[in-house]
């Protein structure tokens, strides 16, 4: 757990490097980091090539539509990538609405937005 650890952003990008080889990892929390757009997407593209992975805590950090959106686009394309919490970020209304519709295309709330 590396939730509440004032990583810096080199450190962020040598966690997120290592998701890239990650063959163990099932559960990787990032919760109060700082994690920024370019972090964002950064781990969007590991989260891409990552196949153990099941959970990924980035509560409460600094993520905006676009790399929140980044990493909504893998997790609906993910087999293994079952929650990932990204609660407590700059997210709008019209943000989430977007990333529900790439989880979820068929749910009611979307087809009314």
């Amino acid at each position: 757990d590396l939730s509440h650890s004032r990583m810096s952003k080199q450190a962020l990008g040598a966690v997120v490097g290592a998701l890239r080889k990650n063959k163990m990892l099932v559960d990787v929390r990032l919760d109060d980091n700082k994690v920024d757009l370019d972090t964002a997407h950064r781990l969007a593209e590991a989260l891409a090539v990552n196949h153990t992975l099941t959970r990924l805590g980035l509560y409460n950090n600094s993520i905006y539509n676009d790399g929140a959106l980044a990493i909504a686009r893998v997790l609906a394309r993910s087999s293994t990538l079952q929650l990932c919490d990204m609660r407590k970020n700059f997210v709008s209304k019209d943000g989430r609405v977007d990333i529900a519709a790439l989880i979820r295309p068929d749910a009611p709330s979307v087809k009314a937005a």
